[in-house]
């Protein structure tokens, strides 16, 4: 499991410059070889989580420059989700018939909410003094296109033609040097130096300043130091595991999940008794 703490980058130069002893490298080397090695290593979790307004115009928004792993995005006001598509005509295939945004179970019978337009919330339009259990999107919603985007050319193009989408994104996390911030546990730490050894002692090889058993040590030690990171992170910790079984363990199954982006994935089952 991630820490949560990141180190810099001065640190991991000192390293490699105290356990092998190789040939000097420029410090804009060592950040494009840490953004390599960060991106390498394929664990989300050692980035930073963002969420960001977008103003949509003209069916398009612009993508912040620090995004790294698109998560999700969903229509501010209503805070209905988006689906990811492949058309590339969405912007004009408007293929919605209804706007009918959802349905909800209020004391067990069902109302369908109406809505003049994309943006209104529609629990303001239940009646404030009626318990208000779930909400479940009608399937037109799934099917329309004003409820679906994709990314392209550093834009999202969404059928929602004006207006404000919320997105949910990873996003490389850096100091205030602009330099790259480097997660802070021990195995992390150690497979960065390599890959920075690494790099430096495959150009000395290939320049024969390095015999290649010197260069094939590094590299073994370095696939070896991945696969430990990549464990390390991944591990769940006690309150993880929780939050695991919860989501598993459940006698009634609740796939409506995705429309309120996750945000209860892991609470506890309770079931009334008669």
């Amino acid at each position: 499991m991630f820490n949560g703490k990141y180190t810099h980058i001065n640190e991991i130069v000192e390293r490699v410059y105290r356990d092998y002893a190789l040939e000097e490298f420029y410090n804009d080397e060592a950040k494009e070889w840490v953004w390599d090695c960060i991106g390498y290593f394929g664990r989300d979790e050692v980035l930073q989580d963002k969420i960001l307004d977008i103003t949509i115009e003209n069916g398009r928004g612009i993508l912040p420059v620090d995004l790294h792993t698109f998560i999700g995005c969903r229509e501010t006001n209503s805070k209905l989700p988006l689906l990811p598509t492949k058309n590339r005509f969405i912007t004009t295939d408007f293929a919605s018939t209804t706007n009918s945004i959802g349905q909800v179970i209020v004391q067990g019978r069902s109302i369908n909410l109406e809505t003049p337009g994309v943006g209104e919330n529609i629990v303001d339009q239940v009646d404030p003094q009626t318990a208000f259990v779930d909400i479940v999107p009608n399937e037109t919603i799934q099917d329309t296109s004003k409820y679906l985007y994709y990314l392209n050319n550093n834009y999202i193009y969404t059928g929602i033609a004006n207006g404000t989408i919320t997105i949910a994104y990873k996003a490389f996390p850096m100091w205030e040097d602009y330099t790259p911030m480097i997660p802070d546990d021990p195995k992390v730490i150690r497979m960065v130096v390599l890959h920075i050894a690494e790099k430096i002692a495959f150009r000395m090889y290939r320049t024969g300043k390095l015999q290649r058993t010197v260069w094939q040590d590094i590299k073994d030690e370095l696939d070896w130091a991945i696969g430990s990171a990549q464990n390390r992170i991944k591990m769940p910790n006690e309150d993880e595991m929780e939050s695991i079984r919860r989501q598993q363990m459940r006698l009634i199954s609740k796939p409506n999940r995705w429309d309120e982006s996750f945000g209860t994935v892991n609470n506890s089952e309770r079931i009334k008794r008669m």
